[in-house]
């Protein structure tokens, strides 16, 4: 069980890692990257501007963080 900070609703950056969101909000990462379209494996750790550049995302890091954003507030919203 890992132990989730709080605070990290909507201020998600591309110097963050998808497990680093994760870690801080309680989103699963696999559901993170289900919602932004992104293989899992081998891309937890990486920061989001990383990420996007390596898989070259229309939109660049910010877009990519955004879309982080939006799963994290879908997530949340489920019933």
């Amino acid at each position: 069980l890992n132990p989730v900070a709080t605070g990290l609703r909507e201020d998600v950056r591309p110097w963050m890692s998808v497990r680093y969101v994760s870690n801080s909000t309680g989103v699963p990462a696999d559901y993170i990257f289900a919602q932004i379209g992104v293989p899992a494996d081998g891309n937890q750790n990486k920061p989001l501007e990383m990420l996007s550049d390596q898989l070259k995302l229309p939109g660049g890091p910010r877009a990519l963080a955004d879309s982080v954003q939006r799963a994290i507030t879908m997530y949340e919203a489920k019933p």
